[in-house]
């Protein structure tokens, strides 16, 4: 129902819903980016799951993939660019003819509508374009978290932190954030914490079977969320994502039933 309304926000330009004050990009009624733009990211890894082992018609999975680019978020984009890059390598389409044919027309077509791209771009856009006009193109991707993450360093970690602080952490969460999601886990609980996440995650994928798209799931959201943040240090997120990690421990289940099944 949400990515209905997301599509009418869009088309009738209803900033009620606006993800951003002043900058392009609708969520309709959920809380917060953070929360719309990894809900949708689950929500296309499922239907992405489902379309290649599946084996179930796309209509759905491109159906949130479009209105996904509709959020505005920057991760929403490094996302289905990661996503897009797994399907190349999955499908193996770089052995195929008509996946250059296509890459070359797709080039020419931008090439030829290059001013037009460019303006939309600048419109939608102005806020990232306005960044990279004065402080580059990493900050603008990163929307000044590079410029605190070396703030906090310098400021926090070399001056003020000692030796139990780098393994259990010293911050502050609603004082001190980098938005980095692995480096803020860092800033909270140290060391230990980042073993911590890591054993927990470590065993999810062993409950799964070591499910190698569940890997693909972690090592992308996980990734995203180094990027990006807003996934490990929210409370409604990793819901989602224990929902997900269901439905692969159902398909192991699953499996070793037929197993069982075979052998009986």
């Amino acid at each position: 129902m949400n990515t209905l309304l997301i599509l009418l926000s869009f088309t009738f330009n209803i900033q009620l819903f606006s993800t951003y004050s002043g900058r392009f990009g609708f969520m309709g009624v959920y809380n917060t980016h953070n929360q719309v733009s990894y809900y949708f990211i689950l929500f296309i890894l499922f239907y992405y799951y489902k379309f290649i082992f599946k084996n179930e018609k796309p209509i759905k999975l491109i159906f949130v993939v479009v209105i996904s680019f509709l959020i505005g978020t920057k991760k929403i984009y490094f996302f289905n660019l990661l996503l897009f890059s797994h399907y190349i390598l999955n499908q193996k389409l770089y052995k195929k003819k008509s996946f250059y044919l296509l890459t070359i027309s797709g080039i020419i077509i931008f090439t030829l509508f290059i001013e037009q791209i460019k303006l939309i771009f600048f419109q939608k856009f102005d806020v990232f374009v306005n960044i990279y006009q004065e402080k580059g193109l990493v900050t603008s991707i990163t929307s000044y978290r590079n410029t605190l993450f070396f703030k906090v360093i310098n400021d926090t970690i070399l001056n003020h932190w000692n030796f139990l602080n780098y393994i259990f952490g010293g911050s502050e969460f609603y004082k001190l954030r980098v938005e980095f999601g692995w480096v803020d886990i860092y800033l909270f609980f140290g060391i230990f914490g980042l073993l911590v996440y890591f054993l927990f995650f470590k065993k999810l994928l062993i409950i799964t079977g070591y499910n190698k798209f569940y890997l693909v799931v972690l090592v992308v959201v996980l990734g995203v969320d180094f990027f990006a943040g807003g996934f490990v240090s929210s409370a409604n997120q990793p819901i989602l994502f224990l929902l997900i990690t269901a439905y692969f421990i159902q398909i192991k289940n699953q499996m070793n039933q037929l197993k069982v099944n075979a052998l009986n």
